[in-house]
């Protein structure tokens, strides 16, 4: 599961939480400075990824899971470009609550 616009790293560690621990979760913010705030919410031996990335130019393939920080997605310029990277890259096995089907302009 890829979580973009992590921030402070408050929705990815509810998530850890929640997702079984074979689940691999992927942080990702456009500030590095974030990601060090992030990474003090989690234990070195947890199953947590903390990657440096701009959500408009995700350094992922296709077919991963996608969660987006509302926050990122409301300041995002193009939002309909967003949205079709959200579509293609909700895989047929993401949970139903995960896949997206519109993200208006």
């Amino acid at each position: 599961m890829l979580e973009t616009g992590a921030g402070t790293g408050i929705v990815t560690r509810r998530l850890r939480d929640l997702l079984p621990a074979t689940t691999r979760l992927i942080a990702t913010d456009l500030n590095p400075p974030m990601l060090d705030v992030a990474r003090k919410k989690f234990h070195p031996d947890e199953p947590i990824e903390f990657q440096h990335a701009d959500a408009m130019a995700l350094p992922f393939a296709d077919a991963s899971a996608l969660i987006v920080g509302l926050v990122v997605v409301a300041t995002l310029l193009d939002r309909t470009l967003i949205g079709r990277h959200l579509q293609r890259n909700a895989s047929e096995n993401s949970p139903d609550w995960l896949k997206t089907t519109a993200c208006a302009p």
